[in-house]
């Protein structure tokens, strides 16, 4: 699970920078709100943790870690990737098409695996949260949809009309306003 999430933070990175500094930012205020720690002392520790079994990590690469760590923690943890669906859509979307290309492309190499839900469990993230953070968008998108095709229709005289307003509809049917 881990190593899927470091392919997913680092292809978040290097495609979408701007997206990859929202998960940063989501994690440094959402995730990490209630933290007694913060971020660069989760770093430290990381370095610490690292130099007692005698390796070494550069802040940089702690950092990576981090990220890395926590990209799977929301794939596994509804609030969280409720939270980020919610108030992150189009990065939640470049999450959702990393996750469904990376899984096209392993599906041919592992044919044997016939189900969705096995590659999940192999990447170690939780299908279902995934499934909730895709409804979210999806929802989020009939919703906008919805709102656009409301939109205020003028009519001649200046009134202003909705599409889903009786007004509107009485002003056809009486013929002060062209259809």
């Amino acid at each position: 699970g881990i190593t899927f999430s470091h392919e997913l933070w680092h292809h978040l990175k290097a495609t979408f920078p701007k997206e990859a500094a929202r998960l940063e930012d989501f994690v440094k205020n959402t995730m990490l709100k209630d933290s007694p720690l913060t971020f660069e002392e989760i770093i430290q520790e990381r370095i610490k943790a690292y130099k007692d079994v005698n390796q070494t990590l550069t802040e940089a690469e702690a950092f990576e870690e981090v990220m890395a760590d926590k990209v799977w923690q929301i794939l596994n943890d509804p609030k969280l990737a409720k939270a980020l669906a919610e108030n992150n859509r189009s990065l939640t979307q470049k999450i959702l098409d990393f996750i469904k290309e990376f899984i096209d492309a392993i599906s041919s190499i592992f044919a044997d695996i016939k189900e969705e839900a096995d590659f999940f469990e192999m990447l170690g993230i939780k299908k279902e949260v995934v499934d909730m953070m895709a409804d979210i968008i999806k929802k989020s998108a009939a919703e906008n949809e919805a709102k656009s095709s409301a939109k205020e229709i003028k009519a001649n005289d200046d009134t202003k009309y909705s599409l889903s307003d009786k007004k509107y509809m009485e002003a056809v049917k009486s013929g002060d306003m062209q259809t």
